[in-house]
């Protein structure tokens, strides 16, 4: 009689050893398919975000909260209400250009505990163009927060005639966002999808009684869709005093894809046009 020796298959051998010890740990085991890693939960630190014109130096309070800049806008400000931050935490807020994500800049400070602390930044060249930007807010290198915001250009003070008064109007664009509005949270918009709601807005200061203000589209270039130049529809209102005012134009099915104006009056006096575009 000859003896015959049983070879077990080395694989077959590390499956049963390696499910023998998730067993006695008392672990799942799938044959051939490692444990899936439970992620890390981020700890997120910001409670609050907001940008502001200006800051208090005490309280590091936002002053003028808004996410809407005029062009002569010197410094720009994130203010961050952080919670329960361990000792030595680093906050960092990255501004980049929206259209490119080209960086601007960064600042960061280190916080601890539940304050609020601010994070500002100075253009390079003193002063940031009409534009769309973001700054991204991080906590120990987590992104946490990314805040977009709109730069526009600042209305110049007119040279009157005699007997002539400026123009109320001290910011004019557009949207497709007005919820906002009363806290100066809002996003300036250029290029509006066919079915937006668009909306011109005007701020106004000192405006005197009786002043009429009124806007009127018109479709620049659509193509075979609308002809140069015509109008798409006008309002006007009779106001006075220093508020926001804004304009509502809604489509009736979509707007064709094309260039735009938007061409406001003051008193029956052309102020200002904004061009637009739908795409």
């Amino acid at each position: 009689m000859h003896s015959r020796t049983f070879r077990f298959p080395a694989r077959a051998l590390i499956l049963l050893l390696l499910g023998s010890i998730m067993l006695a740990c008392d672990l799942p085991f799938v044959a051939g398919k490692p444990p899936t890693p439970t992620p890390t939960p981020l700890v997120r630190l910001i409670r609050e975000s907001v940008l502001a014109k200006n800051v208090k130096s005490d309280s590091q309070e936002p002053i003028d909260a808004t996410n809407v800049f005029d062009s002569e806008q010197p410094i720009f400000h994130v203010v961050l209400t952080v919670a329960d931050a361990p000792a030595g935490s680093v906050f960092k807020a990255v501004w980049l250009n929206a259209a490119d994500n080209t960086p601007l800049g960064e600042t960061q400070a280190r916080a601890e505990g539940t304050r609020r602390i601010t994070l500002s930044f100075k253009p390079p060249a003193d002063q940031l163009p009409p534009g769309a930007y973001k700054v991204e807010v991080y906590s120990n290198a987590n992104l946490e927060r990314t805040l977009d915001f709109s730069v526009t250009r600042a209305q110049p003070t007119p040279t009157l005639s005699a007997g002539k008064r400026p123009s109320p109007i001290t910011m004019a664009f557009l949207t497709d966002d007005v919820s906002g509005l009363e806290r100066e949270q809002f996003q300036v918009v250029t290029i509006f999808k066919p079915t937006a709601i668009i909306y011109t807005v005007l701020r106004i200061r000192d405006a005197p009684a009786n002043t009429k203000l009124g806007v009127t589209w018109y479709v620049v270039d659509a193509g075979k869709a609308a002809p140069a130049n015509s109008m798409v529809d006008t309002n006007q209102v009779t106001t006075d005093g220093t508020r926001y005012i804004k304009f509502t134009l809604t489509p009736t099915k979509q707007w064709p894809p094309g260039t735009y104006r938007a061409e406001i009056k003051v008193n029956d006096v052309l102020d200002q046009v904004i061009p637009y575009s739908v795409k």
